[in-house]
Formats: structure tokens, sequence, C-alpha cells
């Protein structure tokens, strides 16, 4: 049985060897013995989908295992264990040691008492965890609007203030848990189906919804605020929220993020967690 030229000139570019190569094989006359490269793995779409949905619960799973870690630590600092790893498992099982030895009482009194502290301490480090995906979140958010300011398009309109919108931008975008970004309910991708990057994804919405004009743009890149770093504003989180506590404000919600991300804007070296 003989395979046809074309079927077996497709197969070796299919194994991404270079164009000029497989012409030149083809077109040889006498026999030859083509070496398979051994870096190509082949997947059906089944083994291909297991794949993909193996590595996604695999980052999952290193992410919660690195935060219950970061917990783990900062409880064995807290309560003065040098038992090694961070087992959340094995922390429990010290802490029952120590109190049960530091009451000195009997073992049905200690196992009641430490059912009891068992229950408020899990319950402690629900909140403790609660506590720390908030303030990621928070930081991941402030970052990303950080980002997304600093690549809006220089040719955009100049009604609507930037920090306005971007608050616009964040109902409008979202993102697909391959990590590209839908607008509309549909993915922003190129030609080739890679995710588009932030940079032309903004290109993109601002061209749909008509935030664009052909008049030239300010030269500080603002949309119309004027809040510009000088002498005497805040360099840290802990200052501005001060400041609006003592305006009657309250320092959360989208506008209060979104002045901390004109700050980090205006100064990259605005301290978060100060």
């Amino acid at each position: 049985m003989n395979i046809k030229k074309e079927s077996l000139e497709a197969l070796l570019q299919l194994l991404q060897y270079p164009e000029d190569q497989v012409s030149q094989w083809m077109n040889a006359k006498e026999e030859l013995d083509i070496p398979l490269p051994g870096d190509i793995k082949v997947y059906n779409t089944e083994a291909y989908n297991t794949l993909i949905a193996n590595t996604k619960e695999s980052v999952k799973t290193g992410y919660y295992r690195g935060g219950q870690e970061v917990m783990v630590g900062k409880l064995k600092e807290e309560h003065g264990f040098d038992f090694p790893g961070k087992d959340i498992h094995l922390f429990l099982e010290k802490y029952a040691e120590k109190k049960i030895a530091e009451a000195g009482i009997g073992p049905d009194e200690a196992r009641r008492q430490w059912e009891a502290e068992k229950k408020q301490l899990t319950d402690s480090i629900g909140e403790w965890k609660d506590k720390y995906t908030a303030l990621q979140t928070e930081k991941e958010e402030v970052a990303r609007d950080a980002e997304w300011l600093s690549k809006f398009p220089a040719q955009r309109s100049m009604q609507v203030t930037d920090e306005d919108r971007l608050l616009l931008l964040k109902n409008k975008l979202a993102r697909d848990e391959d990590g590209a970004y839908l607008y509309k309910g549909q993915p922003l991708k190129d030609e080739l189906q890679n995710n588009l990057p932030v940079d032309k994804v903004l290109e993109h919405v601002f061209a749909a919804e008509n935030w664009l004009t052909t008049e030239a743009p300010r030269r500080d890149g603002r949309g119309g605020s004027n809040s510009t770093l000088g002498p005497g504003l805040p360099t840290r989180q802990s200052e501005v929220a001060e400041a609006w506590r003592r305006e009657g404000r309250q320092p959360r919600g989208a506008e209060f993020q979104a002045h901390l991300t004109a700050l980090v804007k205006d100064n990259p070296g605005f301290e978060l967690n100060g």
C-alpha cells in the first residue's frame, strides 16, 4: 500500500520539520531514513482535554497549599512551635499536646477543653484565610487597575475621566478560565487564537465603545483628571485611609480603589500595604 505524496508532506510539516527540509526529502530519489523528533508529543482530543484538566487542578491545588502553609507558618511563630514542615494537622496535634500539658487536668476534661478550643481555633483560621484572600484580591485588583490605566490608548476622548472609564471597563471586561479577556461574552483572540494582550484588548474595547478621538491626547494622559503627585501627598495606603476617615468617608469600595489606583500610577513607589 502506497501513501500519497501530499499526505506524507503534510505529516512531516505537522511534525514541525522546516519547510525547505521537507521539500528536499520529498524530491529525493533515493530511499531516506527520516529521524522522528524526540521533543514532540501527539495527543488525541480526549488525552489533550485530560492534560488540560489535570494541569488546572494542579495549579489550583498548589495555590491552596501555598496559602495554607503561610497560615501554618504564622501560627507556629505565634504559639512558639518549632516542628518541621507546615502541615495543619500536625500543628493541631502539637497545639493539643501543649494545652493538655499546660492545663494539668485529667484526660477527659482536657479533651473537652481541647475540642472547644479546636473549634475556636479552626474558626479563627477560617477568618484569617478569608482576610488573607481578601487582601490578596485587593492587591491584585489595584495592580490590574494600574496596568489598565497605564495602557489606555493615547487617542482616547476626554469627555470621561480615566478613573470613571476604569469603572466602566470593570463591568464590560471579564476573564475566562483560560485567561482570555471576555468582551460582551466573547473571548478576544488574534488570528492564531492566542489570547490578546491587555493593550490590544483595551484598543479593541475603546474602539468598539467609541471612546477614541482624532484630537491630540492630553499631555498628562489622565483623561481630564488633575490628580498628580506632589509634595505632601500620601505615599502609603494607611495615610490615604486615614485622610478619608477624617473626611467622614469609608476607605473601601470602587471609588477608594480607583483613588488608590491613580496614586499607584502616579507614584510606582506607593505602598499598598503600608
